[in-house]
């Protein structure tokens, strides 16, 4: 969840320090919706990709997660 992705990048910053190799690593966070909007109850935010490597953490890219905004999937609504 959006709130955790702090928690997220400190947990793999610990566990990654000292590795011989980057890591890329990709995240979507999501937030927590009333389930009448999305099955789920989670709407995706963004996409995040950052590489962790001996220089520690370095957002590589980050882009809107939105899928119900492109025409043509199941969750594109007209209102939006």
């Amino acid at each position: 969840h959006t709130e955790n992705i702090d928690k997220v990048y400190d947990h793999v910053a610990k566990n990654w320090e000292g590795a011989n190799w980057p890591l890329l690593l990709i995240l979507i966070d999501v937030r927590k919706v009333p389930k009448s909007k999305f099955l789920l109850g989670r709407e995706f935010q963004n996409i995040q990709m950052s590489v962790f490597d001996n220089n520690g953490r370095r957002e590589f890219r980050c882009a809107p997660a939105l899928p119900w905004k492109v025409a043509g999937t199941r969750w594109h609504t007209d209102q939006e």
